[in-house]
């Protein structure tokens, strides 16, 4: 299928510096098709491991009424593989074969977050933990650094340290600053290169 790999309920593919997932999702009667490009120097990409394979980064794609589909009758089924078919060649992979750099996925994986289906709409301060990976991935360094400072500085302005819950939040914020923002651009570069070998190497794509 267009040059992607088949893996348990995934189709999935690296062009460029980013990952591109197709998958089929079925759990307690609800059924959808989810898709996500994924920047390459992400770390521990893997088809390893057991329920979402790849995070909890992809978009819906079939609805029905607005709301998540439920399929319990024959007929359902029926219509659902329908959708999905119609969904998939129209849409998804129409979109997905525009991605061809990784400069365009990421303006592609902007258009999709600002048009998800409403209650999966994501906010500005998801920047923090995805959108710097994609600057990343496109040489951006300083610009990275800006970005995850200044989340930071917005987050303590809302959250009491004082907490322990909101302490070992902010610890755990910090891990992409130490990871990357104290480096040079030269050990970032290095980094990036190294986690994209890596992930090839999981993926099984070379």
């Amino acid at each position: 299928m267009l040059g992607y790999k088949a893996y348990r309920n995934s189709y999935y593919r690296v062009v460029d510096h980013t990952l591109q997932i197709v998958s089929i999702y079925t759990w307690q009667g609800h059924r959808d098709v989810r898709f996500d490009i994924i920047p390459m120097c992400t770390p521990h990409l893997c088809r390893e491991g057991e329920g979402s394979l790849w995070g909890d980064m992809f978009e819906p794609v079939v609805y029905h009424n607005g709301l998540r589909f439920s399929v319990a009758e024959p007929e359902d089924i029926l219509y659902w593989i329908e959708k999905v078919s119609h969904r998939i060649t129209d849409v998804v992979l129409p979109s997905l074969e525009m991605a061809m750099t990784t400069a365009d996925a990421y303006c592609l994986k902007r258009f999709w977050k600002e048009n998800c289906p409403i209650g999966l709409r994501r906010t500005e301060n998801t920047l923090l933990y995805e959108d710097y990976r994609w600057w990343l991935q496109l040489g951006q360094y300083q610009r990275v650094r800006e970005l995850l400072y200044k989340d930071l500085e917005l987050w303590k302005q809302t959250h009491d340290l004082a907490n322990e819950y909101e302490r070992i939040s902010y610890e755990n914020l910090m891990g992409p600053i130490k990871l990357w923002c104290e480096k040079s651009d030269a050990e970032i570069k290095q980094m990036i290169e190294e986690n994209e070998r890596r992930n090839l190497r999981e993926l099984k794509w070379k």
